[in-house]
C-alpha cells in the first residue's frame, strides 16, 4: 500500500501506472518527516499506519513505536468512549477540527487542537483519517 496525498492509500498495482509517482511519493515522505506540524494518519481500525517524528516526539515516543499500534492507547481510560465517538463520526465524512487531551508515552497529558481528515478510497469508501496537529494547548 502507498500514501496518495490526493486520495488515500492505493494499492502498490495503481503506483506502477504512474511513471512520476515513486518520486513523487518520495518526496511527499520527505516533507512530511521534515515539517514542524505533527502528522498522523490512522486506517479503519484506528491503528496508526504513518506517524511522522514531530507527533511521536509529542506523545514522548517515536515513529517506530507507534507504527502498527491502536491510536486509542495515547488516550487516558476515561476518555475512550469519547475517542471512540469522535472516530466513528470521522467516519462519516467530518472534517471539523477537535480539540482532545492525549495521554503521552509516560503517562503526562498533552492537549491538542487537530484537524481530522477522512480518506476515502478509490470506490468511495473510508479508508482512515489524516490528523495534522493545529496546535498546543495549555
Amino acid at each position: 500500500m502507498n500514501l496518495d496525498l490526493h486520495s488515500g492509500i492505493k494499492d502498490d498495482s495503481e503506483e506502477a501506472m504512474l511513471d512520476d509517482r515513486p518520486l513523487c511519493s518520495t518526496r511527499f515522505e520527505l516533507s512530511m518527516r521534515k515539517t514542524q506540524n505533527g502528522i498522523w494518519i490512522i486506517d479503519t481500525e484506528a491503528k496508526t499506519v504513518y506517524v511522522n517524528t514531530r507527533m511521536a516526539e509529542m506523545l514522548g515516543t517515536t515513529p517506530s513505536e507507534m507504527i502498527g499500534q491502536p491510536s486509542f492507547s495515547y488516550v487516558f481510560p476515561e476518555d475512550l468512549e469519547s475517542a471512540q465517538r469522535l472516530f466513528d463520526f470521522k467516519k462519516t465524512g467530518s472534517a471539523d477540527p477537535f480539540h482532545f487531551t492525549f495521554r503521552r508515552k509516560h503517562g503526562s497529558a498533552i492537549w491538542v487542537d487537530l484537524q481530522g481528515t477522512p480518506m476515502r478510497d478509490a470506490t468511495g469508501e473510508f479508508s482512515g483519517i489524516v490528523v495534522p496537529k493545529l496546535s498546543l494547548t495549555n
